[in-house]
């Protein structure tokens, strides 16, 4: 992942869903199930995995700190920034539902 291929999922797609991630990261394993399970039922959704070891650039540009990270875009505008996972799923999917539909 680069600027250049997220910004083209931006143009291309409604609405993208960044998942900001690392394999040192004890919650982004419960995060990245929930991710799946978020892809197979939001089909208007496009979801971009990006792991902050090998993408630090696009980490330190969005000034991901804390790890998971999801950012909800509508076209280039961010839409929201929800950070960790301590909400559990359920808030977190609610929270995108509200901007997708």
């Amino acid at each position: 992942m680069n600027f250049k291929i997220l910004n083209e999922e931006l143009e291309n797609n409604e609405f993208v869903l960044a998942y900001f991630w690392s394999e040192i990261c004890l919650s982004c394993t419960s995060a990245g199930q929930f991710i799946d399970q978020l892809e197979k039922a939001y089909r208007k959704l496009k979801i971009i995995k990006i792991n902050v070891q090998t993408n630090l650039d696009l980490a330190e540009s969005f000034e991901i700190d804390t790890l998971p990270t999801f950012i909800l875009f509508q076209k280039s505008k961010v839409l929201l920034k929800i950070i960790g996972f301590r909400t559990g799923s359920a808030e977190i999917e609610r929270r995108i539902r509200n901007f997708i539909y």
